[in-house]
């Protein structure tokens, strides 16, 4: 009786969401654009993409490792369940759901998952913030297209150095604060 409740909301709850991305279309136009589309184009970026994911599901496993062995298969899935929600949430709140996934299936502290989750995204960062910097010079960019760049990557920088001090000047903080 539960599994078919369950499955009944999850029917009407993808139905909806379903609804909400196709309302307002105009199909004739959908087919007619769909049509347009190279096929072996369209192969090839699926095949990136699953290449891609299951590539940050390798990477985050060595982030995990310290804490328990996790397959491939579960990190892909939490990883695609992630994009999935990134589509339909704001803030990336996909990745929060992504480290709760993994932390209610391998029985690991959410904590614990979601910290990982976090220094990814550090690394892809500071790794985006080295593109940057070594690309500037480079490039001889749009005026405002440097501008974002060169602004992002000094907030990034800054909100790094401030993480560094905090982690630094632990034992000077407010008890409050140390749990963070």
């Amino acid at each position: 009786m539960k599994n078919w409740k369950k499955t009944i909301f999850s029917i009407v709850f993808a139905l909806f969401f379903l609804w909400l991305t196709f309302r307002g279309v105009n199909f004739t136009k959908l087919i007619n654009i769909i049509d347009l589309v190279n096929i072996w184009y369209l192969a090839i970026a699926i095949g990136v993409f699953i290449l891609g994911v299951f590539i940050r599901a390798f990477r985050w496993r060595y982030f995990l490792i310290t804490q328990k062995r996790v397959d491939i298969p579960t990190l892909f899935a939490g990883v695609s369940i992630a994009y999935a929600f990134n589509n339909i949430l704001p803030f990336r709140l996909g990745e929060v759901i992504r480290a709760y996934i993994i932390s209610q299936k391998k029985d690991i502290k959410f904590v614990t998952s979601f910290t990982t989750v976090a220094y990814e995204k550090l690394f892809d960062g500071i790794a985006l913030l080295i593109l940057v910097l070594i690309l500037s010079p480079i490039y001889l960019w749009e005026g405002w297209v440097k501008k974002i760049a060169l602004s992002s990557g000094i907030v990034f920088s800054v909100v790094i150095v401030i993480g560094f001090i905090l982690i630094q000047e632990k034992e000077k903080l407010p008890q409050s604060l140390k749990k963070i």
